[in-house]
C-alpha cells in the first residue's frame, strides 16, 4: 500500500546534541578493537549473525509464499476505509465538515420501501400505546429509539417498557441509565418522561411479574395496539432448562398476556432468530423460507415439557436435527408454540446475526457492549493467540438499524392491512384447526441480494488482523500466523466441529488454564486470565456459522449502495473502540497512527519488522530496516 509519511519531533523531547553520537562512538571504539584482537570470538558472532539474517530471509520468503498475497489482496478495504478509525463515534461530526469522504448516502434506508415508516395520520385511532420488552438490549434500545423518533407517523402516545431489576439496579434505574445515553439525546428530559413509562416485571413469571395495579392498568388500556417482545437470553451455552425458561416461557407469557388486553386487535410481535432450521442452511435454488421448521414426529408441547423436565426427548430432537446450540433450539420450539395460539394476532421476525448500525444514530453504533459480530473481533484483538476457523462463506448479517426499521415497517403495515403471511400452509393448532393468525418474516438479506453488499468470514478475519497489527494490538507476524492457519491449514484438514473442538482444547484451552494455574501458584495476578476465560470458547460457538453458506428467502433485498467491505471494516472499528482503553493503558495512542510507537529503539526489532512485511525484495527490506532504526533515533513520531 502507498502511504504519505510525515515525521515530527515533539517539544516534549530535547533535541539530541551532535556530540551524543561522538560520545557513543568513543565508547564503541575500545569494544571494536577488542573484537578484532580476539578474532576467535568474532568468527562465531559473525556466523550466528549470518544465520540470523538467513533465518529472517527464509521466514520472509516463506510468509510471502504462504500468506502475503492473500494479506495484500485483502488490504484494499483497509486502505480505502482506514479513515473510519479516526472518525468520531458520537454521530455529531460528519465527514462533510473536514473534507474527507462522505458517509454512506443518507437515503440508504429510506430508499427501501420495505423499511419506510408507514404514515398512519389517516387512521381513526389516536394516541397509541406500545408495550416493549428487552429495551435495555441491543435491538430493543434501537427499536425504542425508532418508536420515539417516528412517534408522530406511528401515532404513538406512550411506550411502556417492561423491565426487571438486575445487577443491584431497579428497573427504573436501568431504564434511566439507558435514556441518559446519546441514543436519546434528541429528546428533552421532560419529553422522555411524558413518552416513556417504566413498568417493573419479569416475563418468565406468571402475569409477567406485574403488580395487580400495573396489570390492570395495562390490560385495560384500550389504546394498547402492539406488544413488542425483544427480551431473550442470547446465551449459546445455557442448559436446555434455562433456555426453555428464558426463550419459551417468557414469550408464551407475554403472548398470553396480550390476549387478555381490552383491545382484542392487539398485535404480539416476537423476535426469534433466522437459525431455527437445525443443520439446514439452504441453497441458492432452495433457500430457507418463512415457514415453521418441520419437527416431523416430535411434538413441540412435549419437547417444551422435556426441556423443563427430564430433557431426554428434547436432547434426542436436538441431536436428530443437528441444532448448534440451545438458543436456536429453544427459539424453534417457541415459534411452534406461539403459532398454536390463534386467539392472539402474532408476528414472528427472524433476524440473522445482528451487527452495528449503518446509518442511525450514526455509522458503527453497536450499543453499550459488543454484540455477536463485534464480540468476535474484540476477542481476537484482546487475545490473538486464540484459534479461529473462519471460512470463505458469506456472513449472514443484518445491521441493527435496518432490522429495527424492518420490524416497524412490517408490523405496522401488516396491522394496517398490508400483505399477510401465514405461518405455513397446513399448520394447525392443538385442536386441529388451521392457524392463520401467525405470520413469519425472515429479517435477513434475500438470496438474490447483490454480491457487493456481502463480505466473507475470511474478509472479516483479514480486516481484524490488519487493524490489530497496525494499531499495536499484536505484531504482523502474529497476524500472519492466524491467517495462515485459517487460509492454508484448516481447509486442508477439512475439520468437523468435533475435530476443531479437540484441537482447540489441546492447543488453546489446556495451555491457557495451565498458565492461569501457574500464575496463581506463583502469586501473580490472574485478573487478565479471568477476564478472557469466559470468552475462550467463542470460536467453538462460532464454528458452525462461520463454515456454512446460509441462503434465505426474504422481502429484504440489500440495496446496491450498501458496501459489504466497508461494513465489515466498520464492524472491526467498532470493536477497536471497545478495546481502545487497553491500548491507552499500555501508553499507545489510539487516535494517531504512530509507526514507531511501542517498538522501542532496537535494530533487532526493526529487522524483524522489516523482514515480515508482506512484500518487497531483499534490498528494500534492508533499506527499510536501516531507515526505521534512524527514524527511531531521530523522531518521536512517524505518522501516516
Amino acid at each position: 500500500t502507498t502511504t504519505t509519511t510525515t515525521t515530527t519531533t515533539t517539544g516534549d523531547k530535547k533535541p539530541r546534541a551532535t556530540s551524543h553520537w561522538l560520545t557513543q562512538l568513543w565508547w564503541y571504539l575500545p569494544i571494536a578493537w577488542s573484537l578484532i584482537k580476539y578474532s576467535s570470538i568474532v568468527a562465531p558472532l559473525v556466523k550466528w549473525l549470518a544465520v540470523f539474517v538467513l533465518a529472517l530471509l527464509l521466514s520472509a520468503y516463506l510468509l510471502q509464499w504462504s500468506i502475503s498475497d492473500f494479506y495484500l489482496n485483502h488490504s484494499h478495504a483497509f486502505a480505502k476505509y482506514c479513515w473510519l478509525i479516526e472518525e468520531r463515534n458520537d454521530g455529531v461530526e460528519s465527514k462533510a465538515n473536514n473534507g474527507k469522504e462522505q458517509p454512506q448516502a443518507p437515503s440508504l434506508i429510506e430508499s427501501m420501501s420495505v423499511l419506510r415508516v408507514p404514515n398512519l395520520k389517516g387512521e381513526e385511532r389516536e394516541g397509541r400505546t406500545v408495550l416493549l420488552t428487552g429495551a435495555t438490549g441491543f435491538v430493543g434500545s434501537m427499536l425504542l429509539r425508532d418508536l420515539l423518533v417516528h412517534r408522530e407517523k406511528l401515532k404513538v402516545r406512550k411506550v411502556l417498557l417492561l423491565c426487571r431489576a438486575k445487577g443491584g439496579r431497579s428497573a427504573k434505574e436501568r431504564i434511566q441509565r439507558l435514556l441518559s445515553t446519546d441514543l436519546f439525546e434528541f429528546l428533552q428530559p421532560a419529553q422522555l418522561a411524558a413518552l416513556v413509562e417504566v413498568v417493573e416485571g419479569d416475563v418468565t413469571k406468571s402475569n409477567l411479574g406485574l403488580s395487580e395495579q400495573a396489570k390492570r392498568k395495562i390490560s385495560e388500556d384500550e389504546r394498547l395496539t402492539h406488544v413488542l417482545h425483544c427480551a431473550a437470553s442470547v446465551n449459546f451455552t445455557q442448559t436446555l432448562e434455562s433456555a426453555a425458561l428464558c426463550n419459551i416461557t417468557g414469550p408464551l407469557n407475554v403472548q398470553r398476556f396480550s390476549g387478555t388486553c381490552a383491545n382484542k386487535d392487539v398485535v404480539f410481535v416476537h423476535l426469534s432468530t433466522a437459525f431455527v432450521h437445525g443443520s439446514k442452511t439452504g441453497t441458492q435454488e432452495s433457500p430457507l423460507d418463512e415457514q415453521l421448521f418441520d419437527l416431523q414426529q416430535f411434538d413441540p408441547v412435549e419437547l417444551y415439557r422435556s426441556m423443563l423436565g427430564s430433557q431426554y426427548l428434547a436432547t434426542k430432537c436436538f441431536n436428530f436435527f443437528g441444532f448448534h446450540n440451545t438458543y436456536t433450539f429453544s427459539k424453534c420450539i417457541c415459534e411452534h408454540l406461539l403459532a398454536q395460539n390463534i386467539a392472539t394476532k402474532t408476528i414472528i421476525l427472524r433476524p440473522s446475526i445482528v451487527g452495528p448500525a449503518v446509518q442511525y444514530p450514526f455509522e458503527g453504533w453497536c450499543g453499550r457492549k459488543p454484540s455477536t459480530l463485534v464480540a468476535a473481533a474484540c476477542l481476537y484483538l484482546n487475545f490473538q493467540w486464540n484459534l479461529w476457523c473462519f471460512g470463505p462463506q458469506a456472513v449472514p448479517f443484518i445491521p441493527v438499524d435496518f432490522l429495527s426499521r424492518f420490524i416497524i415497517g412490517t408490523v405496522w403495515k401488516d396491522k394496517a392491512g398490508g400483505e399477510k403471511k401465514t405461518a405455513g400452509e397446513g399448520d394447525t393448532t392443538q385442536d386441529g384447526s388451521p392457524s392463520m393468525e401467525c405470520r413469519i418474516h425472515n429479517a435477513v438479506w434475500d438470496v438474490a441480494s447483490p454480491r457487493t453488499a456481502e463480505f466473507s468470514w475470511l474478509d472479516f478475519a483479514a480486516i481484524v488482523t490488519q487493524l490489530g497489527a497496525f494499531m499495536g494490538y499484536f505484531s504482523r507476524f502474529t497476524a500472519y500466523i492466524g491467517l495462515f492457519s485459517m487460509k492454508r491449514v484448516f481447509p486442508l484438514l477439512q475439520l468437523r466441529k468435533e475435530d476443531f473442538t479437540s484441537l482447540h482444547s489441546a492447543v488453546i484451552v489446556g495451555p491457557f488454564k495451565l498458565a492461569m494455574r501457574t500464575a496463581k501458584f506463583c502469586g501473580f495476578g490472574t485478573k487478565d486470565f479471568e477476564m478472557i476465560l469466559p470468552f475462550l470458547d467463542l470460536p467453538l460457538l462460532f464454528f458452525p456459522f462461520v463454515n456454512a453458506q446460509y441462503c434465505f428467502s426474504s422481502r429484504l433485498k440489500a440495496p446496491n449502495a450498501l458496501d459489504g467491505k466497508r461494513y465489515a471494516f466498520m464492524s472491526v472499528v467498532a470493536a477497536h473502540r471497545f478495546c481502545a482503553p487497553r491500548l491507552k493503558n499500555r501508553g499507545i495512542s489510539t487516535s494517531r497512527f504512530n509507526l514507531i510507537e511501542g517498538r522501542g529503539v532496537s535494530i533487532w526489532k526493526d529487522a524483524c519488522w522489516a523482514f515480515t512485511q508482506p512484500n518487497g525484495g531483499l534490498m528494500e527490506r534492508l533499506a527499510s530496516c536501516v531507515l526505521s532504526f534512524i527514524l527511531h533515533r531521530t523522531c518521536s513520531e512517524v505518522v501516516v
